[in-house]
């Protein structure tokens, strides 16, 4: 009989213990909160975004943030994820970005992110088997969390019609009297129109100066 009881009470503690190991696994594979905002849409004004990669040239990424998860999408349409490592100091981060290129061969972006006020930028190497290049972006970020006493606007970024291109980057807060460029990109079977809404155009890239709560249109036909 006692021999039975003791038998009941192993298995409980055990069933518990799997119990807790689970908790404790789902509790580290939770995304994890960072002082360092560097959600934006990054491009190298001289060309290219990795310098050398093989597959179609990589010009710029879209990337979000959540917590210390980071997931980017290529102007090929290819889809990179990663995380911020440490943030090394003031408003600079390690980070690593994997995903694979045009031609099938996985590539890992290993770099920094150094971010003042809303201007971030991503320098860094890009490493394939046997094949180093080098990185280098910048973005207008969101001033969410890189400035938290700042005072923030809303820009609003809407396209007409609708499902007829994008805007990078689209809607977010950023500081007061600070310049966002947007970059307005045609889908297949439309072309750029028009922007309304912007402080300065030309073609379709615009300004926006944040100076108020701002909505802004990408017009396509």
């Amino acid at each position: 009989m006692k021999n039975a009881q003791w038998l009941i009470v192993f298995t409980v503690l055990s069933l518990v213990a799997l119990m807790c190991g689970c908790d404790i696994e789902s509790a580290e594979s939770s995304q994890n909160e960072v002082g360092i905002n560097v959600e934006g849409f990054y491009a190298n004004s001289g060309g290219r975004l990795v310098q050398q990669n093989t597959g179609n040239p990589i010009t710029s990424m879209n990337l979000r943030q959540n917590g210390d998860g980071l997931e980017g999408v290529d102007n090929n349409g290819n889809l990179f994820k990663g995380t911020i490592g440490q943030v090394i100091e003031g408003g600079t981060a390690s980070f690593n970005l994997t995903g694979l290129t045009t031609a099938g061969n996985e590539g890992t972006i290993s770099g920094n992110f150094t971010v003042s006020g809303t201007s971030s930028t991503m320098s860094g190497t890009w490493i394939e088997d046997a094949f180093y290049s080098t990185v280098y972006g910048t973005a207008t970020v969101p001033n969410n969390t890189n400035d938290t006493g700042g005072v923030t606007y809303r820009l609003t970024v809407n396209v007409s019609p609708a499902g007829t291109g994008t805007v990078s980057p689209g809607t977010g807060n950023y500081a007061a009297n600070s310049t966002v460029t947007l970059t307005a990109t045609a889908a297949t079977g439309h072309t750029f129109s028009s922007w309304s809404g912007v402080s300065s155009s030309s073609g379709n890239s615009a300004t926006v100066t944040m100076n108020g709560d701002r909505t802004v249109t990408a017009n396509f036909n």
